[in-house]
């Protein structure tokens, strides 16, 4: 979703005529190859691949999270999951990171994706 052509992030939004707007990151099925650890590491594989992997794992991301806030039982996890998928979609954004970085984050995000999906 955009506004004024700037990627809106996931969450909810109050609008100026105080209905609510949710905005959830799209469920996508998974390539195999981008959950093959070698690909990541693999020297032949260029930067911009692993930042669309970054990417697409960080949306996955930011969805589950703002899934999981809104199934929350209490309101301590719901600002939980929401301080995550803010922090998914930050890592998202920043185009300062290394190529290592970015390996590490998506490592990281595909475990905790993981770890909601299961439950």
């Amino acid at each position: 979703m955009l506004a004024d052509d700037v990627p809106v992030a996931p969450g909810s939004y109050a609008l100026l005529d105080g209905k609510v707007v949710h905005v959830d990151a799209p469920q996508r099925k998974e390539d195999p190859m981008r959950d093959d650890q070698a690909v990541l590491y693999d020297p032949s594989t260029s930067d911009e691949v692993i930042r669309e992997v970054l990417d697409e794992t960080a949306a996955r991301a930011a969805g589950a999270y703002m899934r999981a806030a809104r199934a929350a039982t209490s309101p301590a996890a719901a600002r939980e999951y929401k301080a995550s998928m803010r922090e998914v979609w930050r890592l998202k954004s920043d185009f300062s990171l290394s190529r290592e970085q970015m390996v590490e984050h998506i490592l990281r995000t595909q475990e905790d994706l993981s770890r909601l999906e299961k439950g």
